[in-house]
């Protein structure tokens, strides 16, 4: 059974009330990761599920404060980069890409880890 990493959140400004502590994921090429977070310094007992690819939240946090559910949602990217930067010291980047439909310029986007790049045009298989 592979060990639970994390990476430690804690050092990012508080949302309002809201403040995030700890990123976790199980498997080495996990596409989702559970964020832990507290508000008003107590951890909250769920995590919320963040989508490395999408860059999204996909839960909403347990109170109901609009704006701080949004401050949460904007600060998916900054999570995201953590694991990434993370993942990449650590040698833990995932194997494989996700091939988009768009191009440009002739070439296919390739996202990985959340930065989009455009590649040579693939061949046809």
């Amino acid at each position: 059974m592979a060990p639970i990493k994390s990476v430690d959140l804690r050092k990012a400004p508080p949302m309002g009330p809201v403040r995030f502590l700890r990123a976790e994921w199980k498997a080495p090429n996990a596409r989702f990761v559970l964020v832990w977070y507290s508000i008003n310094d107590l951890q909250e007992p769920l995590a919320l599920r963040l989508d490395l690819d999408k860059q999204v939240f996909l839960d909403d946090i347990s109170i109901e404060d609009v704006y701080a559910n949004r401050a949460v949602k904007a600060h998916a990217r900054d999570v995201v980069k953590e694991v990434a930067a993370y993942r990449r010291e650590r040698g833990l980047a995932r194997t494989h890409t996700r091939v988009c439909k768009g191009s440009i310029g002739g070439g296919s986007l390739v996202r990985f880890y959340g930065v989009t790049r455009s590649i040579a045009r693939l061949p046809k298989a």
